[in-house]
């Protein structure tokens, strides 16, 4: 396991076996990110933007997952930045999060080639007072170099999307906790269906927590008792401790929680991209919404990567839900994460989705 140093924080990141997963042989081949401001001072008017730079420096080609690259639209599909404060206070990252098919074709860096993308990364992160603020590019086991600004005259109330300011048209609502935007007779359907199951798989995968995994049987070190381990808890998020076994509890409770009581609604038009489940912008709260993409309505309804499970993989993003990352995607990444880094097993998306469709099933 490769361990990825984030301002000075060493950080075990599953990068390194999310690399390895989706391009078996990288070999030789290296990756070199630069990151360079366009400015010292940023002003109250002005866009804090940057230009990030991906460099191949090996023999051969990279190839690499596309999620790992800003957007040619200029989006970022996840966090790909750290900003933080000179005291070490990170700012949230207000853009999106995304269920992607791991077998998505990769993007490919041609060798000592450079790919250079510029972000206008005010969009996507807070800078709530004026001030210094060191930023880099730090995902997937690669980082850049760390930049210091200044920015002038900033106030932010509200995330880069303003809540329901995609939906004042054509938004209909199917019952007191369920609305739709751009959506037919039949994805309307599919969509109410889909998140009944996402409800039971997310209660079931409660009660099968609270009947197995009793956090009383834990030793004075913290560490569960060997009779209450089981191949579907570990399976999925790795060697107990008492503390992550509460947090799953938890998590699992408000995800019972949100699509039980909560008002969600569900984008059928704004996100069509192909090799995409879903999106949702974690930072909404208020106005949960999700976004279905093209993948979404070719896989099944249960089962593993579900209609049902991507439900429960983007509902557990929301911040006020369980706040997961997207740190592995796929069975074999998510099982990999469990061994090598359960810390962030407990909060990736993917681990919750495939504990909860249990698809094939585990005891």
């Amino acid at each position: 396991m490769k361990y990825c140093s984030r301002f000075g924080e060493v950080l075990t990141l599953l990068a390194c076996v999310v690399t390895s997963h989706v391009t078996a042989a990288v070999g030789a081949a290296q990756l070199t990110v630069t990151l360079q401001a366009d400015k010292e001072v940023y002003k109250q008017d002005e866009a804090v933007s940057v230009k990030v730079s991906f460099q191949s420096t090996g023999p051969g080609p990279l190839r690499l997952p596309a999620w790992q690259f800003p957007q040619a639209d200029g989006n970022l599909d996840d966090s790909l930045f750290q900003v933080q404060t000179p005291d070490g206070t990170s700012m949230v990252y207000l853009g999106r999060r995304m269920k992607v098919n791991p077998e998505m074709p990769l993007t490919v860096i041609p060798a000592t080639r450079t790919m250079t993308f510029q972000v206008d990364l005010d969009r996507f992160y807070e800078f709530p007072t004026d001030g210094d603020y060191l930023i880099a590019y730090v995902y997937n086991g690669f980082s850049s170099n760390t930049i210091r600004v200044t920015v002038q005259g900033r106030s932010r109330e509200s995330g880069p999307i303003a809540a329901g300011g995609w939906y004042s048209q054509g938004l209909r609502c199917l019952n007191s906790r369920l609305c739709v935007q751009g959506c037919t007779r039949r994805q309307r359907d599919l969509i109410v269906k889909a998140r009944k199951h996402a409800l039971k798989y997310s209660r079931v995968a409660k009660q099968y927590l609270a009947k197995h995994h009793n956090t009383s049987s834990t030793t004075s070190e913290g560490t569960m008792i060997e009779q209450d381990r089981s191949r579907r808890y570990s399976t999925w998020f790795g060697n107990y401790t008492a503390e992550r076994l509460i947090q799953v509890k938890t998590n699992f409770a408000k995800l019972v929680d949100t699509l039980s009581s909560d008002i969600l609604t569900f984008d059928c038009s704004t996100c069509l991209r192909p090799w995409h489940f879903a999106y949702v912008v974690p930072s909404q709260t208020s106005s949960k919404v999700v976004f279905l993409c093209n993948y979404f309505w070719r896989t099944s309804m249960l089962g593993v990567d579900s209609k049902a499970g991507t439900i429960v993989h983007e509902v557990s993003h929301f911040l006020d839900v369980a706040g997961t990352g997207d740190y592995a995607y796929g069975h074999l990444m998510a099982q990999d994460l469990a061994k090598a880094t359960p810390e962030y097993a407990v909060t990736n998306a993917d681990s919750y989705e495939y504990f909860a469709e249990n698809t094939p099933f585990l005891p």
